[in-house]
Order: structure tokens, then C-alpha cells, then sequence
């Protein structure tokens, strides 16, 4: 009733004048302009509440279906104004929301372009609106600094007109420019400026959450969690007042003081308006133990959030996390890599699938080596002691004679006693004694001892470097020096264990490994970066050229690669 009797008064006093320019306006805005108005304000408020990203994240949000169609409302009707009506006075309006409308889908080449329409109108009203947005527009041109410099021009005049929030609105762009550039203390100095001129108390703790995450990646500790803290001075969402309980608890984890994290924590588990975020609470509560070396609750933490919250992605979190434990606590590599495995079916944040892939891919080449390992000392032991292999063979024949046997005779005792049967007494409860029949070796025990510590320095230098469990790649290092003495990789082996006493801090055993590999050793070019660990001028190597094609061929004759094996002895 109200806008009804507010357009009459409009239309008896427009009838009232004679001016058709007046009339023109009128038509004008009830025609075009008011539908583009209100499309607009359509489509800033979908994605306002449908792809919200964080404050101060600067790739602009992928815009919602519905906010498009409207977009392309306000295009064609504002630029109807523009074809029809380049008289009347929304043309500056209706300019300004075509650059909107085209920054928002995310063309900034024909928004930038609109808004320098816009400039050409002098004395706009819209003049320091239209700025802000060339310099938002600026940036994500990747036109950094002209940006930036359209942006601090915005702000010098905002604050002089006291245009608050353009004002404000300037600072957030810059602010995500600078987190997008990593220049994190600038953009937390400006992040202070903006929370002083801020005139919203949900925008103020919006801004202190961000500020708190910006000083941990500074590793400013003792600032995140003041700023974590302060969130709750304002008025913050549901979300955001969450959240922050949430990191203020990570940063006490990360400045040591575990007991109060935990107690945090489980202060929020208890909390029944939390209870939506309960996944999340008792993962970090699993990470607590973590951090306190309490493996085992830290373990049924994780089991409990990964079998309970199934539709979650802290569900998939816990699940990766429980994979780690078991592969760098307990050392279980084969049940870790069932478990990372798992996380391709589970729901869980793109970088958690990726690294559970990563890490699944070094635990099936963990597992190959042993194998192969395994299987060659088999196979130079039977060379040594043909009894073994007759034995290993009996064992494995016996095996598989008892288990067909099994078979037949639980056929025959379903035939008398039917449904009654107990199939398991007739079940094989171990395993194999071994993978495959075991098979005299094709290749002489020379070839057999450098394929053997081929396989064992590349599982020395799998659980050195990429798997970081340095102890494990000690013992397959000094096998090969103690057990295989004067082979092909004496000196890798060398090397790799002097790397090894470096990172367990006794330089000077290190060192007499380099020494060692330097001047007895100088057939190999890893004396050379022996030489760089020492100080020492280079040598020249004398390795044969055949030697690693060689080796490689046996390799691939000792996979069954035989075509590929013949190719490299060619």
C-alpha cells in the first residue's frame, strides 16, 4: 500500500508538469531502468549468499546460474537505455551496471571498458564509485600496479568525502591483491587500518578471523591468537564465532600449550549449539593427541570421526590422518597403503586425495622392492645350497596338495551333512610359504648380488627421502656395505650412509664416508659429490659407459622384460 500510494504522488505530480524531458525520465525508469535495478540487486544478493568465498580471498567467486540470467537482464535492459534513451538521466546509472554486471561474470576487459565510458562524464555523482571499480577490475587484469595505485587514489578521496564504504571496500581489494602476492605483513598492516574504519561489528570480526589466519602464515602466533580472540569483542555470524574457537585452539597447539588447546575442544564437543560441527571438533581433538604422542586415542580418534561422519569431508580428513599414524608411528606400510586407498572413495578435499594417491605409489614401490628383494636372496641363497631349494619347493608342492585336498573333501562332506556343514575346518588358514613357485635362478650369483643391492639402495634411498624414516634406509645402506661386499654400489652405499650421519648429527663419521668414497672410490661419479661435501677439488670418473646399460638389461631379464632386455644388451 505504501509504494502504491508513493507512485500515485509520482505520477499525479509528473502529469503536473509540462516538461517531457520529466516524462521521458518517467517512462524511462518504469520501462528499463527500475526492472535493471531490481535485477541487479537480484543477482548481488545470489551471490552474495551463494558463492561467498573468505574475506580476503582475490579470484573472484564463479557466479550462479540465476545471478547470470539476471546479469544478462541488466545488460540488455540498461543497454536499451543506452540505444534509447541517451537523454535521460540514468544513462551514467545504467552504464555503471553493465561494467558491474560484466566484472561479476567475470569479463573485465568490457567492464574495464564501461567504466572508462562512465569517466567521460564529468561531475558524476558516480565518479569515485566508478574508480573503485576500475582499480578492482585493474587487478584482475593483472595490471597490478596501476591497480593498486587507481586504489590508493579511491581511498585518499573516499576518506576526504567520507565515502566509508568505498573507503572500506577499496582496502579489501588491495588487502586480497596482497594476500594473493604472499605479501602477508603489508596486507595484515592494512587489515589493521581497515578494522579502524570498519562501521560493521560482523565486518570488524570478519576482518579480525582474517587477520588471525594471515599471522599464522607469518608464524606470528602470539597476534593469531589475540586476533583469534578478539572475533568474539564483535558481533560474528554462527560460522565465523565457530571457527574462530576452532583456530585459536590450533594456535595454542601450535605455541605449546596442548592441555588448555584440548580443554578447548572439548568445551566445544559438550556445547550443544556446536553439535553440526562435531565431525570437525573431534578431528582436532584427535590431532591434540597427536601432537601429545597419545597414538592410541589419537588413533580411535580418528577411527571414530572416519566411521561415524561418512558424508564429511573431516570424515576423509580423519581417514588420511590415521593412514599417516599407522605408516610413520607404527610403521605398518602395507596396512597404511590400504588405508590411503581408501580415500579415493571417501569425501574429502582434493589436496587429501592427491597426497593419498602420492603416498600409495611410494608404499606399492616399498612393497615391489622387498618383494624383489626377497625373491633374489631366495634365489643366490639357492645357489649356494641347492637343499633349500628343494626343501622351499617340497613345502610349496605340499601346500597347494593340501589345500586341493581340502576342497575335495568338503565337497564330499556337504553331500552327508548339507546346510549343517562347517566350511571352515576345511579352509586353508594360512598363507602361501611364498608368492610363487619357487625357481632355480637363470643368472649367475654375481648378477644376483648387484641386482640385489640395486633393489636395496633404491629402497634405502625410497625410505630416506621420500618415505623419512631414515633409521630403515640405514639398515638397507649398511647391509649392502656389510653383507655384499666389493659390489657395483659400494660407493652410492657409501654416500647415501654418510648423508645419513648427517642428518642424525655426527659430521664426523660423515665425513670419513666421504673421505672414503673421495679417494677409494673414484671409478664412481658420486665421488664427485663426495668432493662437494668435503670441500674437495672434483675428480675425472672412469665408469664404463656399458656398465649401467648392463645392469639395467639384467634388471629387465630378472622381471621377465626379455624383449626389452635384449634391445639394451644390443
Amino acid at each position: 500500500m505504501k509504494n502504491k500510494i508513493k507512485y500515485s504522488i509520482v505520477i499525479i505530480s509528473l502529469v503536473s508538469l509540462a516538461g517531457c524531458g520529466v516524462w521521458g525520465n518517467f517512462t524511462t525508469y518504469f520501462n528499463r531502468y527500475y526492472n535493471a535495478v531490481d535485477k541487479f540487486e537480484e543477482a548481488e544478493e545470489i551471490i552474495k549468499t551463494e558463492s561467498k568465498g573468505d574475506l580476503f580471498e582475490f579470484k573472484e567467486p564463479k557466479v550462479p546460474g540465476k545471478a547470470n540470467t539476471a546479469l544478462d537482464k541488466v545488460i540488455e535492459k540498461c543497454s536499451n537505455i543506452l540505444q534509447w534513451n541517451d537523454e535521460s538521466s540514468y544513462v551514467e546509472e545504467a552504464i555503471l551496471m553493465i561494467g558491474k554486471s560484466y566484472y561479476y561474470r567475470g569479463n573485465y576487459t568490457k567492464a574495464i571498458r564501461k567504466f572508462r565510458e562512465l569517466e567521460a562524464f564529468p561531475n558524476s555523482d558516480l565518479a569515485l564509485e566508478n574508480s573503485l571499480w576500475i582499480g578492482k577490475s585493474e587487478l584482475q587484469m593483472r595490471r597490478f600496479d596501476e591497480g593498486m595505485k587507481t586504489l590508493d587514489d579511491v581511498k585518499a578521496e573516499a576518506e576526504q568525502e567520507g565515502e566509508d564504504e568505498i573507503l572500506i571496500e577499496a582496502y579489501l581489494s588491495q588487502i586480497r591483491f596482497l594476500v594473493y602476492r604472499e605479501n602477508y605483513n603489508t596486507a595484515i598492516s592494512y587489515a589493521n587500518k581497515l578494522l579502524e574504519i570498519s562501521n560493521s561489528s560482523e565486518l570488524s570480526a570478519e576482518i579480525s578471523y582474517e587477520m588471525g589466519k594471515l599471522y599464522v602464515l607469518v608464524k606470528d602466533y602470539e597476534n593469531a591468537a589475540r586476533a583469534f580472540s578478539n572475533v568474539l569483542d564483535y558481533s560474528p555470524t554462527f560460522e565465523i564465532e565457530f571457527y574462530s574457537h576452532i583456530e585459536y585452539a590450533n594456535v595454542l597447539k601450535m605455541l605449546g600449550n596442548l592441555d588448555e588447546s584440548l580443554e578447548i575442544l572439548e568445551d566445544l564437543r559438550d556445547e550443544n549449539k556446536y553439535s553440526e560441527y562435531r565431525d570437525k571438533i573431534e578431528l582436532e581433538i584427535g590431532n591434540i593427541y597427536y601432537a601429545k604422542n597419545e597414538l592410541d586415542d589419537a588413533l580411535s580418534m580418528y577411527i571414530l570421526v572416519d566411521t561415524t561422519y561418512t558424508a564429511s569431508e573431516n570424515a576423509g580428513i580423519a581417514a588420511f590422518n590415521r593412514a599417516e599414524l599407522i605408516e610413520k608411528e607404527y610403521f605398518e606400510f602395507d596396512s597404511a597403503k590400504i588405508l590411503y586407498d581408501r580415500l579415493n572413495k571417501l569425501k574429502a578435499p582434493v589436496e587429501y586425495k592427491n597426497l593419498a594417491k602420492e603416498k600409495s605409489f611410494l608404499l606399492s614401490n616399498r612393497r615391489k622392492y622387498t618383494d624383489m628383494i626377497f625373491k633374489d636372496v631366495r634365489q643366490l641363497e639357492y645357489l649356494r645350497d641347492t637343499s633349500l631349494f628343494r626343501s622351499d619347493s617340497a613345502a610349496y608342492t605340499n601346500y597347494f596338495t593340501m589345500k586341493d585336498s581340502l576342497a575335495q573333501l568338503m565337497a564330499e562332506m556337504k553331500e552327508l551333512e548339507g546346510s549343517d556343514l562347517d566350511s571352515s575346518k576345511y579352509i586353508m588358514k594360512d598363507d602361501p610359504p611364498f608368492k610363487e613357485r619357487p625357481a632355480m635362478p637363470k643368472v649367475s650369483e654375481d648378477s644376483l648380488v648387484t641386482h640385489i643391492c640395486l633393489l636395496k639402495y633404491e629402497l634405502g634411498n625410497l625410505y630416506f627421502i621420500d618415505l623419512e624414516v631414515p633409521d630403515s634406509a640405514y639398515a638397507q645402506y649398511t647391509d649392502i656395505l656389510e653383507n655384499y661386499p666389493q659390489n657395483k654400489y659400494d660407493a652410492k652405499a657409501m654416500y647415501a650412509l654418510g648423508s645419513y650421519y648427517l642428518t642424525v648429527d655426527n659430521k664426523e663419521k660423515a665425513d670419513s664416508l666421504f673421505l672414503d668414497v673421495y679417494e677409494n672410490h673414484n671409478y664412481d661419479p658420486v665421488a664427485n659429490a663426495a668432493a662437494e661435501k668435503l670441500g674437495l677439488s672434483k675428480i675425472a670418473a672412469h665408469q664404463d659407459p656399458a656398465e649401467q646399460k648392463y645392469v639395467i638389461a639384467e634388471d629387465l631379464y630378472l622381471n621377465n622384460e626379455y624383449d626389452s632386455a635384449i634391445d639394451t644388451l644390443y
